[in-house]
């Protein structure tokens, strides 16, 4: 950003980039104006919330009957 004089950018991450996209955002706030997600994929521990209601959710309704 830098070498072309921005000082502030919107950030646009696909997929996996998303990740990184909010790391340098965090790392560099006053140069990201905002992010964009295309189809983002973030991590999710193995231990968050989220994931025993999904778990909960399939067993509950994953059955032929």
């Amino acid at each position: 950003m830098e070498a072309t004089g921005t000082f502030q950018a919107v950030v646009v991450a696909f997929s996996a980039a998303a990740n990184w996209a909010v790391w340098f955002a965090a790392q560099h706030p006053e140069k990201v104006k905002g992010i964009g997600f295309i189809g983002p994929s973030a991590a999710i521990p193995i231990d968050h919330p989220e994931r025993a209601i999904s778990a909960r959710f399939e067993e509950q309704y994953s059955s032929d009957g």
